[in-house]
């Protein structure tokens, strides 16, 4: 919904012997939209300026604008939006997530597009079956006939499409109560061990969700998630939590099968398992003591400085069974923490939670996550030097990423804190990203790009190689796993 107009035009002889116009005007209500067509422009040095082009009247909302009247920014978004003649995979998702917004809707499963322009259309099918999505054509009969092209096989080909090309819009991307189909006959063919070892992280970083397969996928989810139990993942995802109140008798029930073998169980894998709530609640401390009473290995990430409670527990895991925590720490300033991650602990609390299971005996890691240009990629050195200095042996690093409800909650956040640094900070991350705000194509969601990111990924390395992280190599040890009570094994 908006007004656009791109022209010049001339008033010769009406007010003076020469007079000629120029005028480029984009006003939408969605300021999502808006903002990126700004950006974008930024980019190519064209300068706008904000307007407020209408008032909200009756069932009418308000529409805000950008403007230039310079005649060499005129013609520079001539060229920008002229039709190229041999179209670069880019422009063809640039092009797919401008329509979309445009001139595009989502409802009731079916996703659409639709213009009286038949150039448009033609460009709108060529860009789809370029990127192999099946679409067709369907044609309104009437004087002026409207064309609408409409993406075919389902959700997972529509959740491919907004993954594909990433519309600004946000509202019209979603699929709330809808079911993900899957005609995948996937199967476990076979298990074979590998002769190595390798680690496993599941990284909290508060950086969106990813979609593979039709199976939905997140990291982290818990903000996204919070979007399919019925809650917004604004302020909902703040104040109104969901509890699992039997999750250590869940925990005991799946440690009795037979055919649980003892892996290791991994705190964290959606929301933050020292939450505030768990104060109240200790169903991980439950769970906790679940484990150590099967001596199952476990391992942790949190930002909660909460988990001190548990340092008893924790340290006769490690010396009956094994276990790791990791402290994720994205600031070293506690100031700058508040701002852009409120509701957790401060980064002083964290390191001297690192200090506090270190010297209990409690195997402890940093993850510096997530890392972000122009932000806290100054802190990378700091944090690594006092997470080391606490105790900490080991350390991942994970670069943002921003995508589905995340984006516009970070966006908010760092627009208060720092305003002044928000625009070079997402230009930053749009490097990193290869002109992009998110990342999902696996492994490549845990890399960066671009010089910014190899300077931060040097600098990373180094440090962990001065200050001596990673080098720990736990020594095998045999299964510690044990059911209470259960008769041993015959040759055990």
């Amino acid at each position: 919904r908006g007004d656009a107009l791109l022209g010049s035009y001339s008033y010769d002889g009406r007010r003076r012997q020469t007079d000629t116009q120029h005028h480029f005007r984009l006003a939408m209500v969605d300021s999502e939209a808006l903002a990126r067509t700004g950006r974008y422009l930024q980019d190519f040095e064209v300068a706008t300026r904000e307007l407020h082009f209408q008032a909200a009247v009756g069932a009418r909302q308000a529409l805000s604008g950008i403007r230039t009247h310079a005649r060499a920014n005129v013609s520079r978004v001539r060229e920008i939006v002229e039709w190229p003649s041999a179209p670069s995979p880019d422009w063809h998702k640039g092009f797919l997530a401008g329509i979309f917004d445009a001139e595009g809707s989502y409802s009731r499963g079916i996703l659409r597009i639709c213009n009286m322009d038949a150039e448009i259309i033609s460009r709108t099918v060529t860009a789809l079956r370029f990127l192999e999505f099946d679409a067709v054509v369907e044609t309104r009969p009437r004087e002026r006939p409207i064309h609408t092209v409409r993406i075919r096989s389902g959700l997972r080909e529509h959740l491919r499409f907004f993954h594909t090309v990433r519309p600004a819009i946000s509202r019209k991307q979603n699929i709330e109560g809808q079911a993900i189909k899957n005609d995948s006959r996937l199967r476990v063919v076979s298990v074979k061990p590998l002769g190595l070892a390798m680690k496993l992280y599941d990284v909290t970083t508060g950086t969106g969700d990813f979609i593979a397969d039709g199976v939905v996928s997140h990291n982290c989810y818990a903000r996204s998630s919070h979007e399919y139990l019925g809650f917004g993942a604004g302020t909902d995802f703040d104040r109104k939590i969901v509890v699992k109140m039997n999750a250590p008798e869940l925990l005991r029930a799946e440690l009795t099968r037979r055919s649980w073998k003892g892996d290791v169980i991994a705190f964290s894998g959606n929301t933050d398992c020292y939450q505030p709530l768990e104060a109240t609640y200790e169903l991980t401390r439950r769970c906790l003591e679940v484990c150590l009473e099967f001596r199952n290995p476990v391992g942790l990430i949190t930002k909660g400085a909460l988990i001190r409670r548990d340092v008893d527990i924790l340290a006769r895991l490690a010396r009956e069974a094994s276990a790791m925590v990791h402290m994720s720490i994205c600031f070293a300033d506690d100031a700058m923490s508040r701002a852009i991650e409120p509701n957790t602990s401060p980064p002083s609390q964290r390191f001297e939670t690192i200090r506090i299971l270190s010297d209990a005996g409690v195997r402890t890691g940093v993850g510096v996550a997530p890392v972000i240009p122009g932000l806290n990629d100054d802190q990378v050195a700091e944090i690594l030097a006092r997470a080391r200095a606490a105790g900490a042996s080991e350390a991942f690093r994970q670069p943002v990423r921003l995508s589905g409800a995340t984006l516009p909650v970070f966006r908010e956040r760092l627009e208060a804190a720092y305003p002044a640094r928000a625009a070079k900070i997402w230009n930053a991350i749009l490097e990193m990203r290869g002109g992009k705000m998110n990342e999902t194509g696996f492994g490549a969601r845990t890399r960066g790009l671009g010089p910014r990111w190899a300077a931060i990924e040097a600098l990373y390395r180094a440090e962990c190689r001065r200050l001596g992280f990673n080098r720990h190599e736990e020594e095998p040890r045999g299964s510690t796993f044990r059911r209470p009570g259960g008769q041993g094994s015959l040759f055990g």
